[in-house]
């Protein structure tokens, strides 16, 4: 596995080839829901019946079940809504967002908002220098890029900005949703393309292009 350890300053302390990082996130993701869906019902199903006791009781006690995985909570006086990281259960190393809502009186209900290809994860590793996936993950995601991408309107084609960089997406049809097909960093994009990026940030909306370079 080739792992070359040497000091990079903030873009992390590893050197990754594509191949090992595929191996260390299969690892890595295969631990992160490891007996979580049996607590997590078994906690939803013992919650206080009073609505605001059970607003607070789900969000402190449904955060720390999710731990690690947990992207983004939101909530409302009747329900609560989580965003989380899950494996795919048919594709090795891929990882989906799943949106949790909770509503008062209800059973909980669950959609996947989009797909982590096994190469949009490790080309993240590989370039970000790290070897958790989950950890870089989750200092990368904008929370407000999560929100637009339950709200789009499902363009063909979509740029998804991050902390450092930005994921690309394309729409799978078959699936009906996004899938994230590789991820590139700041330090990989002329002036005009970190130009760019940073207007979609600053609005904080999503590109709809197939390439950053179309929006310039």
């Amino acid at each position: 596995m080739a792992i070359e350890q040497k000091a990079v300053g903030s873009a992390g302390t590893v050197s990754l080839d594509e191949k090992s990082a595929r191996t260390l996130a299969r690892g890595r993701i295969s631990r992160i829901v490891a007996d979580r869906d049996e607590h997590l019902s078994r906690t939803i199903r013992n919650l206080p019946k009073k609505r605001h006791a059970w607003l607070r009781a789900i969000q402190r006690n449904v955060s720390l079940i999710l731990g690690e995985s947990l992207l983004l909570v939101g909530a409302t006086n009747r329900h609560v809504l989580f965003v989380c990281l899950d494996p795919v259960d048919d594709r090795r190393g891929w990882l989906e967002m799943s949106c949790y809502v909770c509503r008062f009186g209800r059973e909980p209900e669950s959609v996947t908002v989009a797909l982590l290809s096994a190469h949009a994860i490790a080309q993240l590793m590989v370039r970000r220098r790290d070897v958790d996936p989950i950890a870089i993950l989750k200092s990368e995601i904008l929370k407000w890029t999560l929100i637009r991408l339950m709200d789009t309107e499902r363009e063909q084609y979509a740029i998804l900005p991050t902390e450092t960089g930005y994921f690309t997406m394309g729409r799978d049809e078959k699936l009906g949703m996004y899938v994230f097909t590789t991820w590139l960093a700041n330090r990989q994009l002329t002036d005009r393309e970190q130009r760019t990026l940073a207007t979609l940030r600053k609005e904080e909306r999503l590109g709809f292009s197939e390439k950053l370079s179309n929006l310039v």
